[in-house]
């Protein structure tokens, strides 16, 4: 677990990384929402795909089929995980993409698709509850 809420403040992020890095304040999100989920009882835990990144995930042309792909890494732990997961590998892609657009207004474009990813995404996993 430390792994999953560590990952993106490591060497490993590379230059994004190092720059989550030294904001407290995205810093302390992190601490909280890791605190969440460290800090459930064995009753809440759930089986996780234990690598959910959006490469993780494939759908069909039509997008009536979606799937988890490569569940090697399964583990069973708090519900959470796999959609932490899954957000922090969107969010660095959308930094990525805002930090080396050229196009005016490109931040503006990935923060909108980000809102409607994870709206959607939210969504979804409510209705699955």
């Amino acid at each position: 677990m430390e792994y999953v809420f560590g990952k993106l403040v490591t060497e490993e992020a590379g230059e994004k990384g190092k720059v989550l890095a030294n904001d407290e304040e995205f810093l302390k999100g992190l601490e909280e929402i890791k605190a969440m989920y460290m800090g459930g009882d064995a009753q809440n835990l759930a089986l996780c795909h234990g690598d959910f990144h959006p490469g993780s995930i494939m759908a069909s042309k039509n997008g009536e089929r979606v799937v988890a792909i490569d569940p090697e890494f399964v583990v069973y732990s708090a519900p959470g995980v796999d959609l932490g997961s899954l957000l922090s590998g969107v969010v660095l892609a959308a930094a990525h993409h805002k930090g080396g657009g050229g196009e005016a207004g490109a931040g503006a474009r990935e923060k909108k698709m980000l809102g409607v990813f994870v709206a959607e995404l939210l969504g979804g996993y409510r209705k699955s509850r």
